[in-house]
């Protein structure tokens, strides 16, 4: 103890002569060594006394360390619970509300795992930066972060290095968290942790199915239950103390469960056993140190099938009216631009589309149609390293971020031969999306309506909104694909709206002023005028506009 007190005298001692000294011979505080500021140098000095104290054990520089016990688990008798999100009803229309404020579901799916696989973890982490950076440029606020159960407890101990590293990137570059959970079942892949070896412990599950060959946990046995909701409990005491702004939304709880793409079959093939953990799972997320959102990802297949008596609809009304499921949406991965999935519109669910991929031609107007029916996306997602199925914003090749320009799509997946999106016109998109979040999130979906999903490369799209008639012109016949808008009325009665390319909106009546900028807390912040041509006004892609009328 002695000796760490001294350590300490001597950083501060040695941060405070670096100081006076720099202080004296440049008043104007740049070094005349490295250009460096008087601040930078002080600054770094103190990071040499944290790193110190860090190796003499001292807690300050990680916050967890004080509640960690003998197996690297939180203690969670001293941690202050906190309600970070959850489903309200606003304007008779069912939206997330994170820290208080309306949120709107608008996040990008990035995998850390997989680039750890593909080029070894100093890489992956490099990627990972760069990645989170082009989302923070995007316009999109939230990362999808993937986080494995097996990553962060072994059997003994608990271990969050891969959660501050992924946590530490992310607020590097200041976005939102959402969580992806993969614990018993990710699309069939999963089964039994490592550590459960013992089947007088962790009995199988007993099944008829020659075409199954794969022991699955018995899901009914309630040691499966205890130590995944103690893992899940862990997850959300490492947020509470970690996450100290509070910037982590949702949970997904498990990834397509009904999917059995791995060989386990649907749901396990046990779907009462899984429906019944994904709501203790829910259950432990709701009474932790740390509730938000809990939701589940569905495939929109099996419409044929009868599982345990149940067909497609009976089995996702079940998951929907699970008290601690909040958000059950599915995932699509097809060019349609419009997706009906208001069958999921039940109770307080909001249908999310959970996954959608960004790399074709048809995500702006699938973007624009889920917008103004009231909906948020997941892209999935920013670029694809390990995989195939080529969905992501970028191509990621040969440690370079490509951009997609509207060539086709060559991997095998439900996008091959398919034209790509043009990046630039979906970041161009997602800019305007982001200046006007507040709204698209809490508005009432009578007062918003989408232009030209479809993307004609030539078209006049008449629609009525607030019983007044707005048309859309867009004309670019050379185009492969064309573009389309968005008109919301805001609670000021002004109309807010936006295009995804150049194009015209013509209102009922010619605009008494037409501004672009943003809209936060209750209030626009004008950035520059527009011209109108009468009822006119031509819309740049990128912005977003208010025009009274």
């Amino acid at each position: 103890m002695k000796l760490h007190i001294l350590n300490r005298l001597l950083a501060f001692q040695l941060a405070l002569v670096i100081f006076l000294t720099f202080a004296g011979c440049k008043k104007s505080g740049v070094s005349s060594v490295d250009g460096t500021s008087v601040a930078d140098n002080f600054s770094g000095a103190e990071e040499s006394v944290a790193a110190s104290d860090a190796a003499d054990g001292n807690t300050d520089s990680d916050p967890l360390a004080k509640y960690i016990t003998e197996n690297g688990k939180i203690d969670t008798s001293e941690l202050t619970p906190y309600k970070a999100s959850e489903v309200a009803t606003v304007n008779g229309r069912n939206i997330f509300k994170h820290n208080g404020k309306p949120y709107l579901y608008n996040a990008m799916h990035f995998r850390y795992d997989d680039l750890n696989t593909a080029y070894g973890p100093d890489t992956a982490k490099e990627i990972l930066d760069q990645g989170m950076q082009k989302i923070k440029e995007s316009g999109i606020d939230t990362v999808i972060l993937y986080i494995y159960w097996r990553d962060m407890y072994d059997g003994k101990n608990y271990n969050f290095d891969n959660l501050k590293m992924q946590y530490d990137t992310a607020i590097r570059h200041d976005l939102k968290i959402q969580i992806n959970w993969f614990g018993y079942n990710n699309c069939g892949y999963g089964g039994f942790m490592k550590w459960q070896t013992d089947r007088a412990k962790y009995p199988a599950l007993k099944i008829n199915n020659p075409e199954i060959t794969k022991e699955i946990p018995d899901l009914s046995k309630q040691i499966f239950i205890d130590e995944e909701t103690e893992a899940i409990r862990q997850l959300c005491a490492f947020i509470n103390i970690y996450d100290k702004d509070r910037r982590t939304v949702a949970v997904q709880l498990e990834n397509e469960p009904d999917n059995g793409e791995g060989g386990m079959g649907d749901w396990l093939s046990q779907f009462s056993n899984m429906v019944n953990l994904l709501n203790k799972l829910g259950k432990a997320v709701h009474g932790s140190v740390y509730s938000m959102i809990t939701k589940v990802n569905l495939t929109m297949t099996g419409w044929d099938e009868i599982q345990e008596g149940f067909d497609y609809p009976t089995r996702i009304n079940k998951v929907i009216e699970q008290p601690h499921l909040d958000l059950v949406g599915p995932d699509v991965y097809d060019v349609s631009t419009v997706h009906n999935i208001s069958f999921y519109e039940k109770g307080t669910n909001i249908p999310v589309h959970l996954e959608i991929g960004p790399s074709p031609w048809s995500v702006i107007g699938q973007s624009v149609y889920h917008l103004a029916s009231g909906y948020g996306m997941g892209y999935y997602g920013l670029a694809e390293s390990a995989r195939t199925v080529d969905s992501g914003l970028y191509r990621f090749d040969d440690m370079r971020w490509i951009e997609r320009d509207g060539t086709k799509i060559l991997a095998a997946s439900n996008y091959k031969g398919q034209l790509e999106c043009n990046t630039r016109e979906f970041i161009a998109m997602s800019h305007s999306v982001d200046a006007l979040r507040e709204l698209l999130a809490s508005v009432p979906v009578s007062d918003m309506v989408g232009f030209n999903v479809n993307m004609k490369n030539v078209v006049s799209d008449l629609r009525k909104l607030d019983g007044k008639r707005f048309t859309y012109d867009y004309n670019n016949p050379a185009a492969k694909y064309g573009a389309c808008g968005l008109v919301l009325k805001g609670p000021d009665g002004a109309y807010y709206c936006f295009s995804t390319q150049t194009a015209d909106f013509t209102f009922p009546s010619a605009p008494a002023s037409v501004t672009y900028g943003y809209y936060k807390d209750g209030v626009w912040n004008e950035a520059g005028t527009a011209s109108a041509n009468g009822a006119r006004v031509t819309l740049e892609a990128g912005r977003a506009y208010r025009a009274v009328l």
